[in-house]
C-alpha cells in the first residue's frame, strides 16, 4: 500500500466582500478576499468534497474545483471551519481555525486533509509438492466471491473490509489436496494478511489417445504435447501416450497443402487420473489438386548394378530406374510421402540429400535425386 499519494482533490473556496449598492470605490482600492485551498491526499481519499462554515453562518456544501462567494464580511478575525470529512480521513492543523481579513486585499489559507486506508489486504501463496505435472489453474475466492487467479502461486488482493473472511482455493486438480482449504483468515486495517496453501500431488498418470481422419500418408502426420518436440503420428493416424493427468495442450503438425483441421488447432484435452481421454483431429482435403515428382539416379564406381534399381512411392508404387536414369512420378497427393531406392547391389550405397521423406506441392512438383556409389569388395 501507498505511504502518501500525490494531491488528489484541490478545492479552492474564495470569500469576495463587494461594496455595498450604490457605493463606488474612486480610489480603486481592492475588496477584501478570503481564499481556501483544500488539498486531500493519503489512501482512500474522500472524493464527494467538504462544508465551509465561517464563523457562526450555517455551513455550504464545497463540492470538489468550485469557488464559494460569501460577501459582506467584515475585517478582522474569522474562524474556518472544514465539515464534511470522512471518517477515514483528518483535518490537518486547528479545525476551526481564527484567520484575520484585513481592511483591503486578499488572505489565503491552506488547509490539508489527510487520509487512511479502511480495508486491508491479503496476500495468497501455494506451494504445491509431489509429482509433476502440476496443476495451474487455480482461483481465489473471498467469502464466496472469486477475487482473482492465482496461476503464478502468488497473488495480492486489495480491499478486504477488516474483519474475519473466508478464503478458499479453488480448482485444485482431482490428484490433489491443498491442506486446510477453505480457511478463517483475520484481516486488519491498512495491514497485509498473509495464507499459504500447501498442495501434495500423488501424481496420478492417464492415457492421451490421438487420433486423425487422415489416413495412408506414411511418416506424414505429426504431433506436439505442450510444446514439446514432434512426435510422428505415423501411417496410421492414431497413437496413446501415457501423460500426467490435468490439462494438456496438443497441436497436429506436418498437414498436407491441401488439408485442413477442423476445429482449433492446437486444442486443449484435460487427461484424468488413471483414466484415459481420446482427442480427435477431423482434417478436411482438397483431392482435386495433385503434385509430382521428379527422380534422378546417378551410379559411380564399379561394378555397378547390373539390372539396375526399384522406386517405392509411399512404400507401394513401384518403378524401375536404370543406373543412370529420370523419370517423373504424376498425380500425387500433395503431401509427405516415403521416397526409397531399393534393390541396389550389396557393393553400393545410395545417398539421398533429402533423406526417405519428400514433400509435394499442390499443383508443383518436387525433385530427388539418388547418388549411387559402389566398389570392388
Amino acid at each position: 500500500m501507498s505511504n502518501y499519494r500525490a494531491l488528489i482533490l484541490i478545492v479552492t473556496a474564495a470569500v469576495v466582500l463587494l461594496p455595498a449598492c450604490g457605493s463606488e470605490d474612486p480610489a480603486g482600492v481592492s475588496p477584501r478576499t478570503l481564499e481556501i485551498t483544500v488539498t486531500t491526499a493519503g489512501d482512500e481519499p474522500d472524493t464527494d468534497g467538504y462544508t465551509i462554515q465561517i464563523d457562526a453562518e450555517s455551513a455550504r456544501p464545497l463540492p470538489p474545483f468550485e469557488i464559494l462567494q460569501h460577501r459582506d464580511i467584515s475585517p478582522g478575525d474569522h474562524t474556518v471551519y472544514v465539515g464534511g470529512v470522512a471518517d477515514n480521513c483528518e483535518v490537518q492543523g486547528a479545525n476551526p481555525r481564527t484567520i484575520n481579513v484585513p481592511a483591503e486585499g486578499t488572505v489565503t489559507i491552506a488547509i490539508e486533509v489527510v487520509c487512511t486506508a479502511q480495508t486491508g489486504s491479503m496476500l495468497v501463496t501455494t506451494l504445491t509438492r509431489g509429482p509433476s505435472p502440476y496443476p495451474s489453474r487455480h482461483t481465489i475466492a473471498v467469502d464466496g466471491v472469486e477475487r482473482s487467479a492465482i496461476d503464478t502461486g502468488r497473488v495480492l488482493i486489495d480491499g478486504i473490509a477488516p474483519g474475519r473472511h473466508e478464503v478458499h482455493l479453488r480448482g485444485v486438480a482431482t490428484h490433489c489436496i491443498a491442506q486446510g482449504n477453505p480457511r478463517t483468515l483475520a484481516v486488519r486495517a491498512r495491514e497485509v494478511a498473509l495464507v499459504t496453501f500447501f498442495i501434495n500431488c500423488v501424481g496420478f498418470r492417464g492415457l492421451l489417445e490421438i487420433t486423425t481422419s487422415l489416413r495412408g500418408q506414411r511418416n506424414s502426420l505429426a504431433y506436439r504435447l505442450d510444446g514439446g518436440r514432434p512426435t510422428q503420428l505415423g501411417r496410421s493416424g492414431f497413437m496413446t501416450e501415457v501423460v500426467g493427468a490435468g490439462f494438456h495442450l496438443v497441436e497436429l503438425l506436418n498437414l498436407p497443402e491441401n488439408c485442413r483441421v477442423l476445429g482449433p488447432n492446437p486444442r486443449q484435452v484435460e487427461v484424468p487420473p488413471s483414466g484415459s481421454v481420446r482427442l480427435n483431429f477431423p482434417i478436411q482435403c482438397d483431392t482435386s489438386a495433385t503434385g509430382s515428382l521428379h527422380v534422378s539416379v546417378t551410379t559411380a564406381g564399379s561394378p555397378i548394378d547390373p539390372d539396375g534399381y526399384t522406386l517405392f512411392v509411399s512404400g507401394e508404387a513401384e518403378y524401375h530406374l536404370e543406373p543412370q536414369d529420370r523419370l517423373i512420378v504424376p498425380n500425387l497427393a500433395p503431401g509427405y510421402h516415403g521416397v526409397s531406392l531399393r534393390e541396389v547391389s550389396a557393393n553400393c550405397r545410395v545417398d539421398s540429400e533429402i533423406g526417405d521423406l519428400v514433400l509435394i506441392p499442390a499443383e508443383a512438383a518436387a525433385a530427388v535425386h539418388f547418388a549411387v556409389t559402389c566398389t570392388d569388395s
